[in-house]
């Protein structure tokens, strides 16, 4: 195992990297960008997700998600809002890094605020899993990436 800013893995030595839930909880995404950049070999895909830094986001992933007794399902403190990326803040580290962004698109919800509720209680109870909670929120893909967003980028073939 090892951190996003130090991999324990050689230079240009895999052809995808991973990076999932990852960046909103670095102090440094300059550093993970290139650190990836740095194992990746040329022309290796760059898949990633993070949470934007909108007040949207705040408001669903801080506020509700882990301040307000009724809906936190997640851990105290398990975000930071200021370590959230804006699309266009990833766009300049990745390419900084020699990592060239291809595609960013949304994750939505399908379901409606009472079915948000109802599930997030359920999971808060013990009666869903965390796999299940998400399955039942059915998300989507979406041109709306204010709270999360997916995408991939590859590194430059020089």
């Amino acid at each position: 195992s090892g951190a996003g800013e130090q991999l324990p893995l050689g230079d240009a030595s895999v052809d995808v990297a991973v990076c999932v839930d990852v960046l909103e909880h670095v102090d440094d995404v300059d550093a993970v960008l290139c650190e990836t950049a740095r194992v990746l070999r040329p022309a290796g895909l760059y898949l990633f997700d993070t949470v934007n830094r909108t007040p949207l986001s705040r408001l669903v992933m801080i506020k509700v998600g882990q301040e307000w007794r009724l809906t936190r399902w997640l851990p105290p403190n398990l975000h930071d809002w200021d370590h959230f990326v804006t699309p266009d803040e990833l766009r300049l580290a990745a390419g900084s890094a020699g990592l060239a962004v291809h595609e960013i698109t949304g994750m939505v919800s399908k379901a409606n605020l009472p079915t948000m509720y109802r599930l997030i209680r359920q999971l808060k109870k013990g009666v869903l899993t965390y796999g299940e909670f998400g399955r039942r929120m059915e998300f989507k893909l979406d041109d709306d990436v204010r709270v999360g967003y997916i995408g991939y980028a590859t590194k430059s073939a020089s």
